[in-house]
């Protein structure tokens, strides 16, 4: 995998204490060896009153990603459990993942930022400097809301500018099995964001009824879709 712009490259043996101090990412210790390259990348919420405290956070990526590729924002609880199917599930399509636990970073004295703000930051961290091409944003539990605003022109515009990066779609659960999905901004032609929808849906129906799908493709294209071989990559 490329070197990317403000991130430090993680060795296999990473030590201990390291894991200690940042939490395992959770698609580990499943025993599907889908995992392929971690990074480690500071992440600042979106905000300048005051200036919010930055977080490291894991970037789970599968071995061929590269700049231009996919990539997810996931807002979980402490409890890393309920995102680890989803984190499978998204590596699988070749969608990198940066997990956005909801403890606050350590050793800050600065009141915290939203998760709305939070999520931005980690959408801008992906987009600018990791090059990712398409991002969604994720939220599991009392994230779901938080993910879905991420959607919101209006509110995007305010935390990123006019001409900033945004989320091309957004995807929450309720913490019991209810998903909900909305469009953000449609992305360049070039990224083939239409092919693409239906492998993202089909991933995340996983976890749920195959109603969800259906509800995915109506909210993101407007179709119940068709037959898919494979998530198409970027290149």
């Amino acid at each position: 995998m490329r070197c990317l712009p403000a991130i430090r490259r993680l060795q296999a043996a990473l030590s201990f204490f390291a894991w200690v101090a940042i939490g395992p990412p959770s698609a580990l210790g499943q025993g599907t060896g889908s995992f392929g390259d971690l990074s480690l990348m500071w992440v600042r919420p979106t905000g300048t009153t005051p200036i919010p405290c930055a977080r490291l956070l894991v970037l789970d990526a599968p071995r061929d990603w590269m700049p231009g590729d996919a990539a997810a924002v996931l807002l979980r609880g402490q409890d890393a459990a309920p995102a680890r199917p989803v984190v499978a599930a998204l590596l699988a399509q070749q969608v990198a993942v940066l997990e956005f636990p909801s403890r606050g970073a350590e050793g800050c004295t600065v009141a915290r930022a939203g998760r709305v703000e939070e999520a931005f930051g980690a959408l801008r961290a992906l987009s600018l400097e990791a090059g990712a091409g398409i991002v969604i944003v994720i939220g599991l539990g009392e994230d779901a809301g938080a993910a879905l605003r991420t959607t919101e022109e209006a509110v995007a515009a305010q935390a990123l500018g006019a001409d900033g990066p945004r989320a091309a779609a957004a995807a929450a659960e309720d913490g019991v099995g209810g998903w909900d999905f909305r469009a953000g901004r449609m992305p360049p032609a070039a990224e083939h964001w239409q092919d693409r929808v239906p492998h993202l849906c089909a991933a995340l129906a996983g976890r749920a009824a195959r109603a969800d799908e259906a509800a995915c493709l109506a909210a993101l294209l407007g179709t119940t879709g068709g037959p898919m071989a494979s998530l198409p990559g970027r290149r």
